[in-house]
C-alpha cells in the first residue's frame, strides 16, 4: 500500500468527523485495498466514489466535485504525475 490512512491526517485536511461536503475519490489497482479504504470512509461518514486506474479516475474527477482524492502511487496504466523511470 503507498499510503496510510489516519485520523490525524483526514483532520489536518479538514475533513475530520465526517464533515466533507463533496465526495472522497479513492484511487487503487488492487481492489482488496479499493474495498478497505472505501468501506473505512463510508463507516466514518463519508461520501466516496472510487476508480480503479488512471483513465477511471480522470473520468470521475471531471464528473463529480469531490473534496479529495487519495490515490495509490503507482498505478496500472499510468499515475498522477508520478513516472517510473527504468532502474
Amino acid at each position: 500500500m503507498a499510503f496510510a490512512l489516519e485520523t490525524g491526517y483526514l483532520f489536518e485536511m479538514g475533513l475530520a468527523g465526517g464533515m466533507a461536503k463533496a465526495p472522497i475519490l479513492v484511487v487503487d489497482d488492487e481492489e482488496d485495498v479499493l474495498q478497505v479504504i472505501q468501506e473505512f470512509l463510508k463507516e466514518s461518514g463519508y461520501s466516496v466514489v472510487t476508480a480503479r486506474d488512471l483513465s477511471g479516475a480522470l473520468a470521475k474527477i471531471a464528473s463529480n466535485d469531490l473534496q479529495t482524492v487519495i490515490s495509490d502511487l503507482l498505478l496500472g496504466g499510468g499515475s498522477f504525475g508520478w513516472n517510473r523511470s527504468p532502474s
